[in-house]
């Protein structure tokens, strides 16, 4: 029954190569995903004599996830070289000049020819999988050639393929990692009462990685000068839908206090809708940071470039973060652990597992809708002591939840100073 499955997936591929070219003219993410595969692998950064840690994310999120791994281990075996690899095209055009890594690439098609190619080429010493984003192909040519493969931050629900009569490719994936590390107990079990397969509760790297944000974040002198003492709060990674339960609580509040919006789209498309949509003043990061005099006379400040919203964070007294009313909440923890509530969209928050678990801790709330918001709002700025132990709440959580990172290198120890004395 396997090789049916594998022969089916081989065929989706081959469609997939002649069908995406033709979308890629009418789909610019398609595009960039098309011509970011094309053309000849790069390899002249390859120093043979070195031993490679080959790190797959699939976009942004995972990235966040695999970056204290990859930063750890450079800091602990410097003489590895890092290769860094993306499914997505959101995720290599934010990060493909990362310089915690040697090189960085999207992932081939998953064919055999490509994972075959893709191997000999680079040569890797060990390979790094974080949470999901199987391909069959490149999972299974490294344990073909008996390479440490290691999946980390992995999470299992009972309704996922690899529970499922249909999902022999996937559970052929699994079997092949030779160290599977999971977020919690539950993973734990489903993996070893339905497929034999024992891993490893090691927690979840996104919590090293936002700590270690907060540690060192960024201050903006002009973010400062916009908030002007008054009392902020900041949304991010907010969609429309995002946007318009929030509308009420603005209007109420018009002046007397600081927003800081910052969109999960920042193009000109959605820069203007929000701009319609707000019922107070607003202004856009780029423009106010070129008035170094200006006294702020918006009440929002609508932040129109990437890779700042992890910092600011810091300058609000709540957070809300956007996502939950579309497919998938985006990263609360970034918000948390500055020790300040996190308000999210509802329902589709619950796949979420530090969702649920912030919201048990009382650092986090659920607001299906509008009103739902305001009264959220009212309670948190309104009752003091409500809001010192939400945000103490939030804080401990995060910051109890540390230490995946040291965990999987010490129980990958072993495999990386092998390889190290192979490669030697």
């Amino acid at each position: 029954m396997k090789h049916i499955y594998i022969l089916l997936y081989n065929a989706v591929w081959r469609l997939a190569g002649l069908l995406l070219p033709l979308l890629a003219l009418f789909h610019e993410k398609i595009r960039r995903f098309v011509e970011g595969r094309r053309g000849k692998w790069v390899k002249h950064w390859r120093d043979y004599s070195r031993p490679l840690a080959w790190f797959h994310v699939s976009s942004l999120g995972e990235f966040e996830q695999a970056r204290p791994l990859m930063e750890a281990l450079r800091a602990q075996y410097p003489h590895y070289q890092i290769l860094l690899t993306f499914f997505s095209p959101s995720g290599y055009e934010v990060r493909k000049d990362y310089e915690g890594a040697d090189h960085v690439a999207y992932l081939p098609y998953d064919t055999p020819k490509n994972s075959r190619l893709w191997y000999d080429t680079y040569r890797p010493s060990i390979v790094f999988w974080a949470k999901y984003d199987y391909w069959y192909h490149f999972i299974t040519e490294a344990s073909r050639r008996g390479l440490p493969l290691i999946l980390f931050s992995a999470l299992f629900r009972p309704g996922q393929i690899f529970f499922k009569p249909w999902g022999a490719l996937h559970r052929a994936m699994l079997h092949a990692f030779t160290h599977i590390f999971v977020q919690d107990s539950r993973s734990k079990q489903l993996l070893k009462q339905h497929l034999g397969i024992e891993a490893q509760v090691a927690g979840d790297t996104r919590f090293d990685r936002v700590c270690a944000i907060a540690r060192q974040h960024r201050r903006f002198p002009e973010i400062e000068r916009f908030i002007d003492g008054q009392t902020c709060w900041v949304a991010g990674s907010t969609w429309i839908e995002d946007i318009q339960v929030m509308l009420p609580w603005l209007r109420r509040q018009a002046g007397k206090q600081k927003v800081i919006i910052a969109p999960h789209d920042t193009g000109e498309t959605m820069l203007k809708e929000i701009e319609q949509l707000l019922p107070i003043p607003s202004i856009r990061y780029s423009q106010w940071k070129a008035q170094p005099q200006a006294a702020p006379q918006a009440t929002v400040l609508l932040i129109d470039c990437i890779g700042m919203l992890a910092s600011l964070y810091a300058y609000g007294k709540v957070a809300f973060v956007g996502g939950a009313f579309k497919q998938g909440l985006h990263n609360i923890l970034e918000a948390a652990v500055y020790g300040i509530p996190v308000l999210f969209g509802a329902p589709h928050y619950r796949k979420f597992r530090e969702a649920q678990e912030l919201i048990a801790a009382g650092g986090a709330f659920a607001v299906p809708d509008a009103r739902a918001f305001e009264a959220c709002m009212e309670r948190l700025f309104g009752d003091e002591a409500a809001y010192r132990q939400a945000a103490q709440a939030a804080h401990a959580y995060v910051h109890r939840h540390q230490g995946a990172t040291v965990n999987i290198l010490n129980n990958i120890r072993p495999c990386l100073t092998e390889q190290s004395q192979q490669q030697g």
